[in-house]
């Protein structure tokens, strides 16, 4: 792994969850197969099957709401955290980090 991508990872983190705790007044349920669009922005997140459940992963999108080439995505689970970078209709994961894994 890049130990460059550390930093930016643990940002987005405390960026998102930071944003969570102060900006959050509603929540809706999602399940599986289920996606939402950030208003404003090109970012969606969609509810995925993984191998421990269900997943959220975020992404930067296309005019077809597909993940944008180049761009990096972030999955969380109840298990764990995974950045991917997209390619044309592939992925890579780049980092990954299960709970009570060091």
């Amino acid at each position: 792994m890049n130990r460059s991508l550390v930093p930016v990872v643990v940002a987005l983190g405390l960026v998102f969850a930071g944003a969570a705790g102060a900006i959050a007044q509603n929540f809706y349920t999602v399940d599986r197969g289920d996606g939402i669009l950030l208003r404003g922005t090109k970012i969606a997140c969609s509810v995925q099957p993984s191998r421990q459940g269900k997943s959220m992963v975020c992404f930067k999108v296309t005019s077809r709401a597909q993940p944008q080439a180049g761009t990096y995505g972030v999955g969380i689970s109840s298990h764990g955290a995974t950045v991917v970078r997209y390619g044309n209709k592939t992925y890579k994961t780049v980092f990954q980090k299960k709970h009570g894994a060091s």
